[in-house]
């Protein structure tokens, strides 16, 4: 048995209109080889009957699963923002794995997770398509460049535990440590770049690892195209990624006008297609008032307090 082979922890799941997928995730949960002390289920006010069915298959009476539902959607930010709060003030883990309705973690896969983790860290498991082809993820952030950076030599190896900086909600598992140390505040950032951005800021203190021994299946394939309303977030986000970057000082002197520059690059880079698109082929209306507005706020609104 591992240091960790007797650890509590609590998988967090935030849910939005997908109750089929959520009752596979919920499944494999349950069928896990070391056993979660509590499931807490964060419903973002979902308006697809996901409540109803969770009840008429009586997962919400489970002792099992702690259900809760928003009575606005806060995003999955804010989802977790909420989940991580309650798992730790009301069942005192010694671990929190965070987890979307769309993903299927294998039988052993919290069992593996915990094997390769060290004392205090952030743990992912490796995650795979639809197809079974593993996900590209494992990436180092550049925060003056604002660049996501891919060590193709380590994500290749069949086997590995590597280090990372930043985070993916898809099967992050955190040590509670970890959590009291460096409090999730990012609610404000509603979906995109609040797990790059915690992932991050934990990196700075506290190791941030990948591993290839454990596995979560996707039950979606990656969209191919961003839908309109998230185009907002994506843009606004990326300035808000660069603000807080900025308030806490880990970016500070010159490299502040470095930083800000390749922050508004990446920005334009989404922006600028949108416009084209919408001049030449008569595109989506919505999607360009989105992007808009997105840029408007990342510029002048502020994540704060965080």
């Amino acid at each position: 048995m591992t240091e960790h082979g007797m650890a509590n922890v609590i998988a967090v799941v935030v849910t939005y209109n997908r109750k089929d997928l959520l009752i596979k995730c919920l499944s494999a949960l349950k069928n896990q080889t070391h056993k979660l002390k509590k499931i807490l289920i964060i419903d973002n006010a979902s308006t697809d009957g996901t409540a109803e069915l969770l009840k008429n298959r009586g997962i919400i009476c489970d002792d099992l699963v702690d259900y809760q539902r928003t009575s606005i959607n806060i995003g999955g930010a804010g989802g977790f923002s909420v989940g991580i709060k309650q798992a730790l003030n009301k069942y005192q883990p010694n671990w929190v794995w965070l987890l979307d309705d769309d993903v299927e973690p294998t039988h052993d896969c919290l069992e593996r997770l915990l094997a390769d983790a060290c004392r205090d860290c952030i743990i992912h498991p490796t995650r795979v398509d639809p197809d079974g082809r593993r996900v590209r993820w494992h990436q180092h952030f550049d925060p003056l460049r604002y660049r996501k950076v891919f060590t193709n030599i380590e994500f290749e190896a069949v086997d590995y535990l590597v280090s990372t900086n930043v985070a993916c909600f898809e099967g992050s598992l955190i040590s509670r440590k970890v959590l009291q140390d460096m409090p999730f505040n990012l609610e404000k950032f509603f979906i995109h770049e609040d797990d790059t951005l915690y992932g991050f800021l934990a990196s700075t203190r506290f190791p941030v690892l990948y591993t290839s021994s454990a596995l979560v299946k996707r039950l979606l394939p990656a969209p191919a195209i961003v839908s309109d309303w998230k185009v907002y977030y994506l843009i606004r986000n990326i300035f808000w990624l660069y603000k807080t970057l900025r308030a806490k000082k880990i970016i500070n002197g010159i490299n502040i006008f470095f930083a800000a520059f390749y922050a508004s690059i990446k920005a334009m880079r989404i922006l600028i297609p949108i416009i084209l698109k919408f001049l030449v082929f008569a595109a989506s209306k919505n999607r360009l008032k989105a992007a808009i507005r997105g840029f408007i706020d990342g510029l002048f609104d502020k994540p704060f307090p965080i």
